[in-house]
């Protein structure tokens, strides 16, 4: 009898645990928000690219600027499927905002704290609600050069294990722009993946200085380090778009997007507007000259990282950024 019973508690514990992992694997994705559930399968959209714009809670005037030029490009433009979010901190949206259907609240705190976790955030956002080939995230204070952007995409760029940023392999340092970080879909995979798995460093550390230090382990097959073309912090490479003022000559403003891809840090909204007037004609020759000073590589090689969260502010701002072994 003892061993009917046990037998027979062994069926019912076993068809317990069959019920909890079917349920448990069936259960629908939610969305970030936590707030329904999502059918991957049935709702997502087919994109090519997926750009995540990271915005202020008081950057009102700036998201109203970009969704009047160069994300209004994104939009109009039918050379592939193209569609972007907003995210910003928890109850940020505001009426002045022209749009708010674009706009993604994280409930993350913001500040400088918690890059990471609002990095991943939109990496999760992204595959729960596209089925994309790219993933670009850039911040609002910025000027995208969507012409350029499309055509490098439609050319040979890498399908797969592709980064492309600024500065990834400069000798002692392995820290890529925290703006205009371009990866291919399956690298948003594989950091989701990794998310509980490895380590994500001080509540200070920004998301590019994470993909430093995990660098070796993601089997990268090829980089595009594109110093001339991305305009940021580290080696600026005009100063008109980086004045509190409108400051650039029309012809500068005319011919920035032939030679550039993605600038950072444009204080002036007149700047933005006037570039995005002044920019009516793309010349793709000019354009490919200044491609010349991309530096293509397979992965930055050296040693392994040493004392990566060392100093411990390792956000761009400032100026810090960790120091690596050659």
């Amino acid at each position: 009898v003892k061993t009917m019973m046990s037998k027979r508690t062994l069926i019912i514990a076993c068809c317990v645990v069959t019920g909890m992992l079917s349920q448990f694997s069936l259960q629908p994705i939610f969305s970030p928000d936590g707030t329904e559930p999502r059918d991957r399968l049935t709702q997502v959209q087919n994109i090519h690219l997926f750009v995540a714009v990271g915005s202020g809670p008081d950057n009102v005037i700036l998201r109203n600027a970009l969704r009047d030029t160069w994300i209004q490009d994104l939009k109009g433009q039918n050379d592939i499927r193209v569609d972007y979010r907003v995210f910003v901190d928890p109850n940020a949206t505001s009426l002045l905002d022209a749009s708010q259907e674009d706009m993604v609240e994280m409930p993350i705190a913001g500040g400088y704290q918690h890059f990471a976790k609002r990095a991943f955030y939109q990496f999760q956002y992204a595959v729960e609600h596209y089925n994309f080939d790219y993933y670009l995230r850039v911040d609002d204070d910025g000027y995208l050069c969507t012409d350029g952007l499309i055509r490098e995409l439609q050319r040979n760029v890498p399908h797969h294990k592709f980064f492309w940023g600024k500065y990834f392999c400069q000798e002692g340092r392995r820290v890529a722009d925290e703006n205009f970080m371009l990866f291919s879909r399956d690298m948003i995979d594989l950091f989701l993946r990794m998310e509980n798995g490895f380590a994500m460093g001080p509540p200070s550390s920004t998301f590019a200085a994470l993909f430093a230090m995990w660098q070796p382990f993601l089997d990268l097959t090829e980089v595009w380090d594109d110093r001339g073309r991305i305009d940021a912090q580290q080696s600026y490479t005009t100063e008109f778009m980086h004045t509190k003022k409108l400051t650039g000559t029309p012809t500068e403003l005319k011919n920035f997007c032939e030679s550039h891809i993605w600038a950072h840090h444009v204080k002036s909204v007149d700047t933005i507007r006037a570039l995005h007037a002044h920019h009516t004609l793309w010349n793709e020759t000019v354009f490919l000259q200044a491609r010349d000073g991309l530096v293509s590589n397979q992965i930055c090689h050296g040693r392994v990282f040493k004392n990566i969260f060392s100093p411990q502010k390792t956000s761009l701002r400032g100026g810090n950024f960790p120091k690596l072994l050659k």
